[in-house]
């Protein structure tokens, strides 16, 4: 097996304005005068890809020459160190790193695009380091392990999403047989064994979005398939304390009992033909403790942004606004809601020649919505996949978006900005 090559870039850039976070927030539209992080994509189902540490902007991506890259930016001073943990073979934006804060230190986990197209010879593993001292990148990263544990299939490993519980870290994927999988480790070095959460229609891949909640439960969104499928409803469910919970805490099932079939869990929104099929883009948890989630519909060939959210009695769910006419790689630029505050969302929709990034705003639950915020304006490519970074609510509101012109998720050529709100 190849070593993996510890390599750390120092580079410098102007000094970001912080500021505090505002009910009203502004940006330069000017994508050109936005920060560029690195050279690299990602996809849209391994996270978090973007932390805020202290003052400190952690992203994971993966480069354009393959790398698995984790920077670690002062927005103070604009400086900026860029480590490298791996080289893969292939070059394919489903790469990119998930990261986590557990015990103290950066865990940053990835893997290549498993499936039908790469590896080729279906060898391939879940890969995870952590830094050596506390959260600092600069003390470099400790020896690469593997999660050596996967549901049978055959077809790998994809889209880590670890999520620290207590003196639990948990590690979903997609797993060898393409349904949403997990395993939990208590030390770092070893896991349980792979088991199979929930399943979807026989044949088809369901995708999912998880995070934790303060009580050390983990909350899930998944769908019954690919967009692209066209029957898709959308499904949720808490695991907390060994079973799986609806959002009203009804008893689905024991997590010893999974995987459930996807008909058990919490239904948040039902499949119909005249509003479109559901893809899950993620979730969060509100200020009052319930699920917020936000989504895509997809009618015909366009899909059209959603916003759900447990009332304490029932989903509600809204339609928010077209994406526009979908470009070769993607139909949508993704969304993503503030963490701190999921009353605020990312989104990336055609406005003119290219997809652009917005900031939305409900005061209300998702009744009600504020004129969107632009983040980029009259680009020169597309602005996609954005994120806020995920952190503490007095952090300023930093957002990052990947940006150009991808031929396909295996052939790209962009770079990952970033864009720091003003009041």
């Amino acid at each position: 097996m190849r070593r993996p090559v510890p390599f750390l870039i120092v580079t410098a850039a102007l000094a970001l304005a912080v500021a505090p976070r505002a009910p009203a927030q502004t940006f330069d539209t000017r994508a050109d005068r936005h920060t560029v992080v690195a050279r690299c994509a990602w996809s849209y189902f391994g996270d978090p890809r973007s932390l805020l540490l202290g003052g400190h902007l952690v992203t994971g991506c993966v480069s354009t020459r393959r790398w698995i890259l984790v920077a670690d930016r002062d927005l103070a001073s604009g400086r900026q160190l860029v480590a490298r943990l791996r080289r893969h073979d292939e070059l394919d934006d489903h790469d990119n790193p998930a990261l986590a804060v557990w015990r103290g230190r950066l865990w940053a986990f990835y893997s290549p695009h498993s499936g039908h197209i790469w590896p080729r010879n279906r060898k391939t593993a879940m890969r995870y380091r952590a830094t050596r001292r506390g959260l600092d990148v600069r003390s470099g990263f400790g020896v690469e392990r593997r999660v050596a544990t996967n549901t049978p299939g055959g077809l790998g490993y994809t889209y880590p999403n670890p999520v620290p519980a207590g003196r639990r870290l948990w590690l979903f994927w997609r797993g060898g047989d393409w349904q949403p999988t997990f395993a939990s480790t208590r030390d770092g070095v070893r896991w349980t064994p792979a088991r199979t959460l929930a399943r979807g229609p026989r044949g088809h891949r369901p995708y999912a979005k998880y995070v934790g909640g303060p009580d050390g439960s983990v909350h899930v969104v998944v769908s019954d398939a690919h967009a692209d499928e066209g029957f898709n409803s959308l499904y949720y469910a808490r695991i907390h304390r060994g079973r799986l919970l609806a959002a009203d805490g009804r008893v689905l099932g024991r997590l010893r009992d999974a995987p459930l079939p996807l008909r058990r869990l919490d239904r948040l929104y039902r499949f119909r033909r005249a509003t479109g099929s559901a893809w899950p883009h993620d979730v969060a948890i509100g200020r009052d403790g319930r699920p917020v989630v936000v989504y895509t519909r997809r009618r015909g060939r366009t899909d059209f942004f959603a916003y759900a959210r447990w009332t304490g009695a029932r989903w509600r769910s809204r339609e928010l606004v077209s994406a526009g006419e979908r470009y070769r790689t993607f139909t949508s630029g993704g969304a993503a809601l503030d963490h701190a505050d999921p009353r605020r969302l990312v989104l990336s929709r055609r406005i003119g020649a290219f997809f652009e990034v917005e900031l939305w705003r409900t005061p209300d639950g998702g009744r009600a919505w504020q004129a969107p915020i632009a983040v980029t304006r009259s680009s020169d490519a597309h602005s996609f996949r954005p994120v806020i970074a995920r952190g503490a609510a007095g952090d300023p509101l930093t957002v990052q978006y990947v940006h150009g012109i991808p031929r396909s998720f295996r052939d790209f050529d962009t770079t990952v900005r970033l864009a720091v709100a003003a009041p």
